[in-house]
C-alpha cells in the first residue's frame, strides 16, 4: 500500500458518490473484469492499486475523465459540492422561468375572465378588478417577497442550503 494508493482510492471513492460499492462492482464485471464489492472496498481503501486499464473503465463507467483521478480529493470534494450547487441553482432558476409563465398565464386568464365580465355588465366584475390587482401583484414583487424572506431567513441562521 503507497499512499499514491491511498490518493486514488479516495478519489475512486468521491467519485463513485451514490452509487454503492456493489453497483460499481457489477459495472466492472460488465467489462470484464473480475471485481467484487470487496475489489471496490480495497481499492479505495488503498490496499489494492489501481491498474491503469481498470481506472479508464472506472473512468467511463462514472462519467469522469481518467485524468479526474489525478486530482486532489480535498479539491475534487469542493469541486462536486460546487457543481452540485451550481445545478441545484440551475434547477431553481428553471423552477423560477416556468413559475413565471404560469403567473403570467393566469393573471392574462383573470384579466380576459374580467374583461368578459366587464363587457357583460356583471356586478361582479369591479370586486374581481381590486382583488386581480392587489392580491398577486407583479413578478418583480413575488421576486421581492422571496429576496425578503431569503435574507430574513439567513440572517436568523434559519436558512438551510439546498442540494
Amino acid at each position: 500500500m503507497s499512499s499514491h494508493d491511498e490518493f486514488l482510492g479516495q478519489v475512486l471513492a468521491l467519485k463513485r458518490g451514490e452509487m454503492s460499492q456493489q453497483a460499481l462492482a457489477e459495472a466492472m464485471r460488465a467489462r470484464g473484469w473480475k471485481w467484487s464489492q470487496a475489489t471496490v472496498w480495497s481499492v479505495e481503501k488503498g490496499e489494492r492499486p489501481l491498474r491503469i486499464s481498470e481506472g479508464i473503465d472506472l473512468a467511463a463507467i462514472l462519467g469522469v475523465s481518467i485524468e479526474d483521478f489525478l486530482v486532489d480529493p480535498v479539491l475534487a470534494s469542493y469541486s462536486k459540492e460546487l457543481s452540485d450547487a451550481h445545478e441545484a441553482q440551475v434547477r431553481a432558476a428553471r423552477d423560477i422561468t416556468s413559475g413565471v409563465v404560469r403567473f403570467l398565464r393566469s393573471e392574462q386568464r383573470v384579466r380576459n375572465l374580467l374583461q368578459e365580465a366587464e363587457e357583460q355588465d356583471i356586478d361582479t366584475a369591479e370586486a374581481w378588478v381590486s382583488v386581480a390587482i392587489t392580491e398577486p401583484g407583479t413578478v418583480e414583487d413575488a421576486v421581492r417577497a422571496g429576496k425578503e424572506l431569503f435574507e430574513a431567513e439567513r440572517s436568523s441562521g434559519e436558512h438551510k442550503e439546498e442540494a
